[in-house]
């Protein structure tokens, strides 16, 4: 069975939007006893940061110098950086290698990895 992985990540990203417009919270626990939800919710937005670095073709190195530490209104800074996330997967073709940190993959595997990363943290 085919998915729409783009669609998919869109999906996932308006979930995790809703969640976080609901915190009221942001110190309380999480499951993983060493996160709050601040914590969970800068990953999956330091994960985002990344999308359109190494979608560019920028190695893990050059990209990390350029991303910006997070501001202090983590739904702003989602807002953000999902929406630059979507513009790069929506700019990239699916068979675009891209460079991680432990491998190269093509655009379509990097993708699918930030769905599911998306998913288990909403």
């Amino acid at each position: 069975m085919d998915y729409d992985w783009l669609a998919l990540q869109k999906r996932v990203q308006r979930e995790f939007s809703r969640r976080i417009e609901a915190v009221t919270d942001w110190d309380a626990p999480t499951p993983d006893d060493e996160w709050s939800v601040r914590d969970l919710v800068a990953h999956v937005i330091e994960e985002q940061q990344w999308v359109p670095y190494l979608l560019a073709g920028e190695s893990v190195a050059n990209a990390k110098k350029d991303i910006q530490p997070l501001r202090e209104n983590l739904l702003e800074e989602w807002e953000l950086y999902a929406f630059a996330a979507n513009a790069a997967w929506k700019a990239t073709t699916p068979d675009t290698l891209v460079q991680l940190s432990y491998d190269t993959v093509t655009m379509a595997d990097y993708l699918r990895e930030q769905v599911a990363d998306v998913t288990i943290h909403t």
